[in-house]
Protein backbone atom coordinates (compact mmCIF):
# COMPACT_ATOMS: atom_id res chain seq x y z
CA UNK A 1 0.00 0.00 0.00
CA UNK A 2 2.92 2.31 0.66
CA UNK A 3 4.23 1.57 -2.84
CA UNK A 4 0.97 2.79 -4.36
CA UNK A 5 0.56 5.61 -1.81
CA UNK A 6 -2.58 4.02 -0.38
CA UNK A 7 -1.43 3.49 3.19
CA UNK A 8 -2.52 6.80 4.68
CA UNK A 9 -6.10 7.90 5.35
CA UNK A 10 -7.96 9.92 2.74
CA UNK A 11 -8.77 13.28 4.28
CA UNK A 12 -8.93 15.89 1.52
CA UNK A 13 -10.58 15.98 -1.88
CA UNK A 14 -10.85 18.48 -4.69
CA UNK A 15 -14.24 18.16 -6.42
CA UNK A 16 -14.22 17.07 -10.06
CA UNK A 17 -17.32 18.67 -11.61
CA UNK A 18 -18.72 17.84 -15.02
CA UNK A 19 -20.84 15.15 -16.58
CA UNK A 20 -19.57 11.93 -18.16
CA UNK A 21 -21.39 11.17 -21.42
CA UNK A 22 -19.40 7.95 -21.75
CA UNK A 23 -20.83 6.71 -18.45
CA UNK A 24 -24.39 7.55 -19.47
CA UNK A 25 -23.94 5.65 -22.74
CA UNK A 26 -22.58 2.66 -20.83
CA UNK A 27 -25.52 2.70 -18.40
CA UNK A 28 -27.92 2.95 -21.34
CA UNK A 29 -26.48 -0.13 -23.05
CA UNK A 30 -26.23 -2.16 -19.84
CA UNK A 31 -29.80 -1.57 -18.71
CA UNK A 32 -31.68 -2.01 -21.95
CA UNK A 33 -34.29 -4.78 -22.01
CA UNK A 34 -34.47 -5.08 -18.24
CA UNK A 35 -30.82 -5.62 -17.43
CA UNK A 36 -29.27 -5.07 -14.01
CA UNK A 37 -26.11 -3.02 -13.53
CA UNK A 38 -23.68 -3.15 -10.60
CA UNK A 39 -20.72 -0.86 -10.01
CA UNK A 40 -17.91 -2.32 -7.92
CA UNK A 41 -15.35 -0.06 -6.31
CA UNK A 42 -12.32 -0.46 -4.06
CA UNK A 43 -12.66 1.76 -1.03
CA UNK A 44 -9.04 2.97 -1.01
CA UNK A 45 -7.56 6.09 -2.64
CA UNK A 46 -10.74 8.01 -1.93
CA UNK A 47 -12.82 5.80 -4.22
CA UNK A 48 -15.70 5.88 -1.77
CA UNK A 49 -15.80 9.63 -2.55
CA UNK A 50 -15.01 9.40 -6.27
CA UNK A 51 -17.46 6.59 -7.08
CA UNK A 52 -20.36 8.53 -5.62
CA UNK A 53 -19.19 11.76 -7.21
CA UNK A 54 -19.29 10.02 -10.60
CA UNK A 55 -22.89 9.02 -9.98
CA UNK A 56 -23.80 12.36 -8.42
CA UNK A 57 -22.52 14.30 -11.45
CA UNK A 58 -24.56 12.26 -13.93
CA UNK A 59 -28.30 12.47 -13.25
CA UNK A 60 -28.94 11.63 -16.92
CA UNK A 61 -27.52 8.14 -16.30
CA UNK A 62 -30.29 7.55 -13.75
CA UNK A 63 -32.98 8.92 -16.04
CA UNK A 64 -31.96 6.73 -18.95
CA UNK A 65 -31.66 3.69 -16.68
CA UNK A 66 -35.17 4.35 -15.37
CA UNK A 67 -36.42 4.72 -18.93
CA UNK A 68 -34.91 1.30 -19.66
CA UNK A 69 -36.79 -0.33 -16.78
CA UNK A 70 -34.44 0.12 -13.81
CA UNK A 71 -36.68 1.00 -10.87
CA UNK A 72 -34.26 0.46 -7.98
CA UNK A 73 -30.93 1.72 -6.66
CA UNK A 74 -29.20 -0.67 -4.22
CA UNK A 75 -26.25 0.62 -2.20
CA UNK A 76 -23.83 -1.15 0.13
CA UNK A 77 -24.80 0.85 3.20
CA UNK A 78 -26.10 -0.36 6.56
CA UNK A 79 -29.72 -1.45 6.41
CA UNK A 80 -30.19 0.35 9.74
CA UNK A 81 -30.23 3.63 7.76
CA UNK A 82 -32.94 2.42 5.38
CA UNK A 83 -35.74 4.40 6.98
CA UNK A 84 -33.92 7.65 6.22
CA UNK A 85 -33.68 6.74 2.54
CA UNK A 86 -37.34 5.70 2.46
CA UNK A 87 -38.43 8.96 4.09
CA UNK A 88 -36.27 11.09 1.79
CA UNK A 89 -37.55 9.40 -1.38
CA UNK A 90 -41.13 9.71 -0.06
CA UNK A 91 -40.64 13.42 0.70
CA UNK A 92 -41.10 12.97 4.44
CA UNK A 93 -37.70 14.47 5.30
CA UNK A 94 -35.67 17.16 3.61
CA UNK A 95 -32.43 16.82 1.70
CA UNK A 96 -30.57 18.38 4.61
CA UNK A 97 -32.11 15.88 7.04
CA UNK A 98 -31.11 12.95 4.87
CA UNK A 99 -27.55 14.25 4.55
CA UNK A 100 -27.42 14.69 8.32
CA UNK A 101 -28.45 11.04 8.76
CA UNK A 102 -25.20 9.99 7.09
CA UNK A 103 -23.37 11.21 10.20
CA UNK A 104 -24.38 7.84 11.65
CA UNK A 105 -22.36 6.05 8.96
CA UNK A 106 -18.83 5.29 10.09
CA UNK A 107 -16.11 4.53 7.55
CA UNK A 108 -12.34 4.08 7.82
CA UNK A 109 -11.93 5.13 4.17
CA UNK A 110 -12.45 8.88 4.44
CA UNK A 111 -12.18 11.58 7.05
CA UNK A 112 -12.37 15.34 7.39
CA UNK A 113 -13.21 17.23 4.19
CA UNK A 114 -13.16 14.02 2.16
CA UNK A 115 -15.83 12.53 4.41
CA UNK A 116 -17.93 15.67 3.99
CA UNK A 117 -17.51 15.36 0.21
CA UNK A 118 -18.63 11.74 0.36
CA UNK A 119 -21.80 12.64 2.30
CA UNK A 120 -22.66 15.30 -0.25
CA UNK A 121 -22.01 12.97 -3.18
CA UNK A 122 -24.00 10.18 -1.56
CA UNK A 123 -26.91 12.58 -0.99
CA UNK A 124 -26.79 13.76 -4.61
CA UNK A 125 -26.69 10.14 -5.81
CA UNK A 126 -29.83 9.25 -3.85
CA UNK A 127 -31.38 12.50 -5.05
CA UNK A 128 -30.69 11.50 -8.67
CA UNK A 129 -32.41 8.15 -8.09
CA UNK A 130 -35.34 9.88 -6.40
CA UNK A 131 -35.73 12.36 -9.28
CA UNK A 132 -35.63 9.47 -11.77
CA UNK A 133 -38.46 7.72 -9.94
CA UNK A 134 -36.31 4.94 -8.45
CA UNK A 135 -36.66 3.41 -5.02
CA UNK A 136 -33.49 3.32 -2.92
CA UNK A 137 -32.34 0.32 -0.91
CA UNK A 138 -29.51 0.35 1.65
CA UNK A 139 -28.78 -3.34 1.52
CA UNK A 140 -25.73 -4.09 3.67
CA UNK A 141 -27.16 -6.46 6.25
CA UNK A 142 -23.94 -8.28 7.25
CA UNK A 143 -21.43 -5.50 8.02
CA UNK A 144 -21.87 -5.66 11.80
CA UNK A 145 -21.23 -9.41 12.01
CA UNK A 146 -18.06 -9.09 9.92
CA UNK A 147 -16.02 -6.93 12.30
CA UNK A 148 -14.17 -9.65 14.23
CA UNK A 149 -11.04 -10.72 12.34
CA UNK A 150 -9.13 -11.99 15.37
CA UNK A 151 -8.34 -15.54 16.54
CA UNK A 152 -8.21 -17.16 20.02
CA UNK A 153 -4.39 -17.21 19.76
CA UNK A 154 -4.29 -13.50 18.95
CA UNK A 155 -6.79 -12.65 21.70
CA UNK A 156 -4.73 -14.51 24.31
CA UNK A 157 -1.55 -12.78 23.16
CA UNK A 158 -3.21 -9.36 23.26
CA UNK A 159 -4.41 -9.97 26.82
CA UNK A 160 -0.89 -11.03 27.81
CA UNK A 161 0.64 -7.93 26.23
CA UNK A 162 -1.98 -5.65 27.83
CA UNK A 163 -1.21 -7.09 31.25
CA UNK A 164 2.53 -6.67 30.75
CA UNK A 165 2.04 -3.10 29.54
CA UNK A 166 -0.02 -2.21 32.62
CA UNK A 167 2.60 -3.76 34.91
CA UNK A 168 5.66 -2.14 33.29
CA UNK A 169 4.06 1.22 32.43
CA UNK A 170 6.62 1.91 29.67
CA UNK A 171 7.21 5.34 28.18
CA UNK A 172 5.42 4.52 24.91
CA UNK A 173 1.90 4.03 23.68
CA UNK A 174 0.08 0.73 24.07
CA UNK A 175 0.10 0.28 20.30
CA UNK A 176 3.86 0.88 20.09
CA UNK A 177 4.43 -1.60 22.91
CA UNK A 178 2.28 -4.20 21.16
CA UNK A 179 4.08 -3.77 17.83
CA UNK A 180 7.52 -4.06 19.45
CA UNK A 181 6.42 -7.12 21.41
CA UNK A 182 5.23 -8.91 18.27
CA UNK A 183 8.37 -7.88 16.34
CA UNK A 184 10.56 -9.44 19.07
CA UNK A 185 8.64 -12.72 19.27
CA UNK A 186 10.42 -15.90 18.15
CA UNK A 187 10.01 -16.30 14.41
CA UNK A 188 8.09 -19.57 14.69
CA UNK A 189 5.56 -18.09 17.13
CA UNK A 190 5.09 -14.97 15.04
CA UNK A 191 4.62 -17.00 11.86
CA UNK A 192 2.01 -19.15 13.58
CA UNK A 193 0.16 -16.06 14.75
CA UNK A 194 0.19 -14.51 11.28
CA UNK A 195 -0.92 -17.73 9.56
CA UNK A 196 -3.88 -17.95 11.90
CA UNK A 197 -4.86 -14.33 11.32
CA UNK A 198 -4.51 -14.74 7.56
CA UNK A 199 -6.71 -17.83 7.54
CA UNK A 200 -9.29 -16.05 9.68
CA UNK A 201 -9.26 -13.08 7.34
CA UNK A 202 -9.90 -15.28 4.31
CA UNK A 203 -12.68 -17.12 6.15
CA UNK A 204 -14.41 -13.84 6.98
CA UNK A 205 -13.91 -12.55 3.45
CA UNK A 206 -15.56 -15.66 2.03
CA UNK A 207 -18.54 -15.07 4.29
CA UNK A 208 -18.61 -11.36 3.51
CA UNK A 209 -18.47 -11.79 -0.25
CA UNK A 210 -21.30 -14.30 -0.37
CA UNK A 211 -24.35 -12.07 -0.76
CA UNK A 212 -27.13 -14.49 0.15
CA UNK A 213 -28.43 -12.23 2.93
CA UNK A 214 -28.20 -9.11 0.77
CA UNK A 215 -30.03 -10.91 -2.02
CA UNK A 216 -32.78 -12.06 0.36
CA UNK A 217 -33.15 -8.53 1.69
CA UNK A 218 -33.48 -7.06 -1.79
CA UNK A 219 -35.88 -9.75 -2.94
CA UNK A 220 -38.22 -8.90 -0.06
CA UNK A 221 -38.33 -5.32 -1.35
CA UNK A 222 -37.95 -5.74 -5.13
CA UNK A 223 -40.15 -7.92 -7.38
CA UNK A 224 -38.40 -10.18 -9.88
CA UNK A 225 -38.41 -8.55 -13.29
CA UNK A 226 -37.65 -5.01 -12.13
CA UNK A 227 -34.19 -3.71 -12.97
CA UNK A 228 -31.61 -2.85 -10.30
CA UNK A 229 -28.63 -0.52 -10.43
CA UNK A 230 -26.26 -1.00 -7.51
CA UNK A 231 -22.94 -0.09 -5.95
CA UNK A 232 -20.90 -2.58 -3.88
CA UNK A 233 -17.30 -3.25 -2.99
CA UNK A 234 -15.82 -4.76 -6.17
CA UNK A 235 -14.77 -8.01 -4.50
CA UNK A 236 -18.46 -8.84 -4.08
CA UNK A 237 -18.52 -9.27 -7.86
CA UNK A 238 -15.25 -10.88 -8.93
CA UNK A 239 -15.18 -14.14 -6.90
CA UNK A 240 -11.42 -13.73 -6.48
CA UNK A 241 -11.03 -16.24 -3.64
CA UNK A 242 -12.73 -19.18 -5.38
CA UNK A 243 -9.68 -20.79 -6.96
CA UNK A 244 -7.54 -20.40 -3.85
CA UNK A 245 -10.07 -21.77 -1.38
CA UNK A 246 -11.85 -24.24 -3.63
CA UNK A 247 -15.18 -22.80 -2.51
CA UNK A 248 -17.62 -21.09 -4.86
CA UNK A 249 -18.66 -17.66 -3.63
CA UNK A 250 -21.83 -16.08 -4.94
CA UNK A 251 -22.02 -12.33 -5.12
CA UNK A 252 -25.18 -10.35 -5.72
CA UNK A 253 -24.59 -10.57 -9.48
CA UNK A 254 -24.44 -14.37 -9.30
CA UNK A 255 -27.74 -14.59 -7.41
CA UNK A 256 -29.47 -12.32 -9.91
CA UNK A 257 -28.06 -14.30 -12.84
CA UNK A 258 -29.18 -17.60 -11.29
CA UNK A 259 -32.78 -16.39 -11.37
CA UNK A 260 -32.40 -15.59 -15.08
CA UNK A 261 -31.41 -11.93 -14.89
CA UNK A 262 -28.73 -10.26 -17.02
CA UNK A 263 -26.14 -8.37 -14.98
CA UNK A 264 -23.48 -6.01 -16.31
CA UNK A 265 -20.63 -5.38 -13.86
CA UNK A 266 -18.44 -2.27 -13.97
CA UNK A 267 -15.40 -1.82 -11.73
CA UNK A 268 -14.50 1.79 -10.97
CA UNK A 269 -10.87 2.51 -10.04
CA UNK A 270 -8.18 5.12 -9.97
CA UNK A 271 -4.97 4.23 -11.80
CA UNK A 272 -3.41 3.55 -8.39
CA UNK A 273 -6.07 1.17 -7.09
CA UNK A 274 -6.14 -0.60 -10.46
CA UNK A 275 -2.42 -1.29 -10.31
CA UNK A 276 -2.46 -2.08 -6.60
CA UNK A 277 -5.09 -4.80 -6.82
CA UNK A 278 -3.45 -6.40 -9.83
CA UNK A 279 -0.35 -6.82 -7.70
CA UNK A 280 -2.25 -7.76 -4.55
CA UNK A 281 -4.00 -10.61 -6.35
CA UNK A 282 -0.67 -11.95 -7.59
CA UNK A 283 0.87 -11.79 -4.12
CA UNK A 284 -2.12 -13.49 -2.51
CA UNK A 285 -2.44 -16.10 -5.26
CA UNK A 286 -5.98 -15.04 -6.12
CA UNK A 287 -7.55 -14.05 -9.44
CA UNK A 288 -10.68 -12.55 -10.89
CA UNK A 289 -12.78 -15.63 -11.59
CA UNK A 290 -15.60 -13.33 -12.70
CA UNK A 291 -13.90 -10.35 -14.41
CA UNK A 292 -15.94 -7.15 -14.81
CA UNK A 293 -17.63 -6.46 -18.12
CA UNK A 294 -16.10 -2.99 -18.01
CA UNK A 295 -13.56 -1.10 -15.93
CA UNK A 296 -13.58 2.67 -15.49
CA UNK A 297 -10.34 4.47 -14.54
CA UNK A 298 -11.76 7.74 -13.23
CA UNK A 299 -8.59 9.85 -13.10
CA UNK A 300 -7.66 8.85 -16.66
CA UNK A 301 -11.29 9.03 -17.88
CA UNK A 302 -10.82 5.63 -19.55
CA UNK A 303 -13.32 2.85 -20.07
CA UNK A 304 -11.87 -0.65 -20.59
CA UNK A 305 -13.74 -3.69 -21.87
CA UNK A 306 -13.71 -7.15 -20.31
CA UNK A 307 -10.41 -8.04 -21.97
CA UNK A 308 -8.76 -4.82 -20.79
CA UNK A 309 -8.90 -3.00 -24.12
CA UNK A 310 -9.94 0.64 -24.47
CA UNK A 311 -13.70 0.91 -24.95
CA UNK A 312 -14.28 4.66 -24.75
CA UNK A 313 -13.78 7.81 -22.72
CA UNK A 314 -15.77 8.98 -19.73
CA UNK A 315 -15.92 12.56 -20.96
CA UNK A 316 -16.95 11.67 -24.52
CA UNK A 317 -20.10 10.12 -25.87
CA UNK A 318 -19.18 7.22 -28.17
CA UNK A 319 -19.68 7.76 -31.89
CA UNK A 320 -21.25 4.32 -32.04
CA UNK A 321 -23.36 2.76 -29.28
CA UNK A 322 -21.32 0.91 -26.67
CA UNK A 323 -21.39 -2.79 -27.40
CA UNK A 324 -21.62 -5.39 -24.64
CA UNK A 325 -18.59 -7.68 -24.33
CA UNK A 326 -18.66 -10.98 -26.21
CA UNK A 327 -18.36 -13.71 -23.61
CA UNK A 328 -17.04 -16.18 -26.18
CA UNK A 329 -13.95 -13.99 -26.64
CA UNK A 330 -12.99 -13.98 -22.98
CA UNK A 331 -10.98 -17.19 -23.30
CA UNK A 332 -8.81 -15.45 -25.87
CA UNK A 333 -7.86 -12.60 -23.50
CA UNK A 334 -4.34 -12.56 -22.10
CA UNK A 335 -3.76 -13.56 -18.46
CA UNK A 336 -2.64 -10.00 -17.77
CA UNK A 337 -5.88 -8.59 -19.13
CA UNK A 338 -7.95 -10.98 -17.04
CA UNK A 339 -6.43 -9.64 -13.81
CA UNK A 340 -7.67 -6.10 -14.46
Amino acid sequence: MEKYNLASGYSSYEPQPGTSPGLTALVDKATRNGGHLFFGEPHGDGMIVKQYELLANNPEAFKIAAKNGVKHLALEFPESLQHYADDFVAGKITRAEFRKSLDDFGTPWAEGPALDAFKENMTRTVENAKDAGMKVHLSDVTWRSMQDFTTPEAQALEQKIDKEYDEKKPDKTRQQFLEEYVANMPQEERDSLMRGLKARQEEMQMRRYDDSEQYSYLRKRIPIGEGIMGVVGFKHLDNNLDAKTGIKTRGIDDYLEEEGGRVTSIEVHTARTHGYFQEEYQLNRTAKNDPPDYTIIVDQKRILDRAGNDAGKLDQAPENPVQPPRRDLISQATPQALTM
